[in-house]
């Protein structure tokens, strides 16, 4: 029956057009539920559902610099059911059984605007439409008034493109009107062309003779309009989805593999690298921020590209409802009365290609362990030493295993490779860390071992999460740009009203915009706790003069101005609870010896809008010259908001660092003392501060030059493996004493000594945003190269094993440099590079103290603007004798320094123009 409709459909079809010139074809997406980010950077359109990718969650993505065109879901000739008291009198005319929805009637004149208004409403936000449920009227209306419905749908069309000429419309398998609205809608789509749902939405093949049909009137449509496929797969991942992917791009369309839900990574004219890892938590046990699989786990992980997202064994199944799969979950530490259903869960993900892995074993049940594909069984001589007869590259690492007697072995069943296999005086074997097929898992003791007050590595995780969820092709990068480590500095504003013994009689906020922002021209991220600086606030004797000062210095070209909040709150889940109006004890002096904030007369009705959006209006408007703003809020006290606190300062736009707990240096030289990059709160991500403060170094001021120690910490994090940027953080209490001033002079010595770019903390914030949702992928249809996407911020990816990328072969590459053994590669600030291998790089840049601001290539020609964050820049190039460079910037000098060229200019911003012949 369906052939014969669409043989009919062909008839009618072929009547009503004229070939026209194909166009160039849009990347489309298509994700229903959370839209990841990756999808936003790496393709031209992605169709959203409203009802959860909402204006408001839209909005908050501040940080999407550059992003996709987001077209809105419209559901043309339906309505669900629990919105008929909304529709006019008379509107239904049937319902469609499958999606329990109601058919509308177009052809009058109130259904028509009513749907016309909804239509409106959402491309008031939404830069376009996917016009749905066109074909719902063939349900309930007899073929004698399909025609007058068409002609009602056909009129709907033409009045939105009438008001929106520059929206985006999109047609969903309405075959009948396609031709009568050629010129008005931007592509066609058709579901289900070689793999779709059938009517009970189960997974179905289509038959080929329906397909041939299809594609006769797909072809003649592809000629004057893109066409985009949407195919639906059980597995829209796996090789067979890449492959229909592959075939429909080789039809001339448009392809997005997905699942019935459309919450799918998807495959479409791009294969995306999967980069995300579910770290699982108990919240009975331990906040996220808290929780060992966080602390520990996350950093090694995000080391190799991936982006760790804590997640509540609790809260699993709700979170994957309107998440995409993730490449693995890591679980560590959780109740006894959780492992049931956690198996569960953990089979499921597994049977749909999620790699697991489990740090400790022990916590689940011998039965448990059979069905996870482990085997257990007892040991004959548990008393009896463990004889270490394999052990994999990775061990040991920081601390060796010390085996404690066990009445129980272990053994992964299936394939799997034994990481670490001890054997007792019988031969039995005991595998304690394995990596399957499906993940792998461990005994935490043999993975980690407690030492005090530090949790030390027995297994390089490094390698260990490598062999477990494997290697990405590249892995984008924070820790470096141009080629060069990157420098941030930021202080908090604790101090700022206290006198300093360096110059007595001038307030700390003097002496350092004098002695340091003034000498070392660096950017600065400066803050302030409003409520020190209110002159209704603590200290309303000085209020004027400290204004005076924190004019001064918001007003200095290498400051950016940020807010510390309003009082200084030092539990920020007391100060939450607190402003929803619970009252709380009185603060415990041990533990909160300042008590929950700072003491300031009257302000005694706690608020949140008044720590973030007060404090931050009260810079903008009293504090700062024109034309500058706050960019940045920085937490204070413990560090720990909740999520409503952190989603507070997403909708002020405004960037949110601090936390985190790097003090690794010569005493403590130990992995788990380098913090994450942050951490994922209910979807909005607090940025760590990547290193901690003086506070932490001189032990809260007992060794007053301590903070001499955080130089050892960034020679710890450059190598053997370059974890974090080179980062000064303090606060305003180093200005205080004449030793720790000295100290923090050392400390910017050194990292000057250095081969820096200078960024504001706002512009590393902004890198670690992308970090989390850059999209690496491949190209469908078989293209050589990477393609790397995001808002274009982030323009550093490390490659650790191949060749470097061509420069010339690329699009978007421009330079790169060998640190560590790995390579580190330069990119352009679009939206998306493509990274290809083979060829030449007859120019690149090496390093400079300054980023990329363009990058061109036309014929022979390279076109580089570079900009710098202090008073002058360099450059290093490899130039190819072949190649002429001319510098379009005054007073600048170029020199050859060996096999490289050198540009150094007095100005912040160079200009190359370089012609290679050849």
């Amino acid at each position: 029956m369906f052939t014969i409709r669409l043989l009919c459909l062909l008839s009618l079809f072929l009547s009503l057009f004229s070939s026209a010139a194909l166009g160039g074809k849009p990347s489309v997406a298509f994700f229903y539920g959370d839209v990841p980010d990756e999808l936003l950077y790496a393709y031209d359109w992605v169709v959203v559902d409203p009802s959860v990718f909402t204006p408001e969650r839209v909005s908050e993505r501040f940080y999407l610099k550059k992003r996709a065109k987001l077209v809105a879901y419209f559901s043309t000739g339906e309505v669900l059911k629990s919105r008929l008291q909304s529709l006019p009198a008379g509107c239904v005319i049937g319902e469609n059984p499958v999606w329990h929805t109601a058919v509308i009637d177009l052809r009058k004149q109130s259904c028509f605007e009513y749907q016309l208004q909804k239509a409106e409403s959402l491309l008031s936000f939404y830069d376009g439409l996917f016009l749905d449920t066109l074909n719902s009227y063939q349900l309930v209306l007899p073929k004698s008034e399909w025609a007058g419905y068409e002609s009602a749908e056909v009129r709907l069309i033409k009045a939105l493109r009438a008001r929106y000429p520059k929206k985006i419309l999109l047609l969903n398998g309405q075959f009948r009107i396609v031709g009568k609205v050629k010129g008005e809608v931007n592509a066609f789509v058709t579901e289900s062309l070689f793999s779709g749902l059938g009517r009970n939405l189960s997974y179905v093949s289509v038959p080929r003779r329906e397909q041939a049909v299809r594609l006769t009137l797909l072809k003649r449509i592809a000629e004057w309009i893109p066409v985009v496929v949407v195919d639906y797969m059980e597995k829209p991942r796996s090789a067979a989805a890449r492959e229909l992917a592959r075939r429909i791009m080789g039809l001339g369309f448009i392809p997005w593999i997905t699942n019935k839900s459309l919450t799918a990574l998807g495959e479409g004219v791009y294969h995306l690298f999967n980069r995300k890892i579910l770290l699982l938590y108990d919240p009975k046990l331990s906040s996220a921020s808290n929780s060992d699989v966080h602390r520990i786990v996350q950093t090694p992980l995000e080391w190799l590209g991936y982006a760790p997202t804590p997640v509540p064994i609790t809260g699993l199944g709700d979170y994957l409802k309107t998440h995409y799969l993730p490449k693995g979950v890591v679980v560590w530490n959780f109740r006894p009365e959780l492992s049931e259903k956690l198996t569960e869960e953990l089979l499921a993900l597994r049977s749909k290609g999620v790699k697991v892995f489990i740090m400790d074993i022990s916590s689940f049940t011998d039965s448990q362990l059979k069905r996870l594909g482990v085997k257990s069984f007892p040991n004959k001589k548990p008393f009896a030493p463990l004889k270490l007869v394999y052990h994999f590259e990775g061990y040991p690492f920081e601390v060796k295993a010390y085996p404690t007697p066990t009445d129980t072995f272990v053994v992964p069943e299936g394939n799997y490779r034994a990481l670490l296999e001890f054997v007792n005086p019988l031969g039995q074997r005991f595998v304690p860390v394995a990596v399957t097929d499906w993940g792998g898992y461990g005994y935490s003791q043999y993975l980690v071992k407690d030492m005090f007050n530090d949790v030390l590595w027995v297994c390089n995780p490094f390698v260990l999460f490598r062999e477990v969820f494997g290697s990405l092709p590249l892995v984008p990068d924070v820790t470096t740009e141009s080629g060069s480590r990157i420098l941030t500095v930021h202080l908090d504003g604790d101090g700022f009203a206290d006198k300093s013994a360096v110059v007595p009689g001038e307030y700390t906020g003097e002496v350092l915009r004098d002695k340091i922002f003034k000498v070392f021209k660096v950017p600065h991220t400066v803050s302030v706790i409003v409520g020190e600086l209110d002159p209704h606030g603590l200290y309303p004797d000085k209020a004027e003069r400290l204004m005076a000062v924190a004019r001064s210095i918001f007003a200095l070209p290498n400051v950016e101005p940020a807010s510390h909040t309003y009082s200084h709150p030092f539990n920020w889940w007391d100060i939450y609870l607190m402003s929803l109006g619970k009252k709380l004890p009185p603060p415990n002096p041990k533990e909160l010896p300042y008590g929950y904030h700072l003491n300031i007369p009257g302000y005694t009705k706690v608020s949140i809008s008044k720590e973030i959006d007060y404090s931050v209006h009260f810079i903008d408007r009293y504090l700062t010259p024109p034309g500058k703003e706050v960019k940045d809020f920085l937490w204070s006290g413990d560090c720990d908001p909740p999520a409503p606190v952190v989603k507070r300062v997403y909708d002020l736009k405004l960037y949110n660092v601090n936390g985190g707990d790097t003090t690794i240096s010569d005493t403590f030289p130990y992995l788990c003392r380098v913090s994450p990059m942050g951490i994922n709160k209910a979807g909005y991500f607090q940025v760590y501060a990547p290193f901690q403060n003086e506070n932490v170094y001189t032990n809260e001021w007992t060794v007053k030059d301590g903070y001499l120690r955080v130089i050892s910490g960034f020679k710890l994090t450059d190598s053997p493996r370059r974890l974090k940027p080179i980062s000064i953080y303090y606060h305003f209490y180093s200005g205080e004493d004449p030793s720790a001033f000295n100290a923090l002079k050392a400390v910017y010595r050194w990292a000057l000594s250095q081969e820096v770019v200078p960024l504001y903390l706002s512009q590393y914030a902004q890198r670690v945003l992308e970090f989390r949702g850059t999209a690496v992928a491949s190209f469908n249809d078989g293209r050589p190269g990477l393609v790397v996407c995001s808002a274009g911020s982030l323009k550093t990816v490390r490659i650790d094993s191949g060749s470097a990328p061509s420069v010339s072969a690329s699009r978007g590459v421009v330079g790169y440099r060998r640190i560590n053994g790995s390579i580190y590669v330069t990119l352009s600030p679009e939206k998306c590079r493509v990274l290809r291998f083979g060829g030449g790089s007859p120019f690149r840049l090496v390093r400079s103290n300054g980023v990329v601001t363009s990058f061109d290539r036309k014929g022979d020609g390279y076109f580089l603007s570079l900009k710098s964050e202090t008073d002058s820049l360099e450059a290093v190039f490899d130039v190819s004798p072949a190649c002429s460079v001319k510098v379009l910037s005054k007073g600048a000098k170029v020199r050859k320094e060996g096999e490289v060229l050198k540009v150094e200019s007095p100005e912040k911003e160079v200009r190359l123009e370089v012609h290679c012949k050849g």
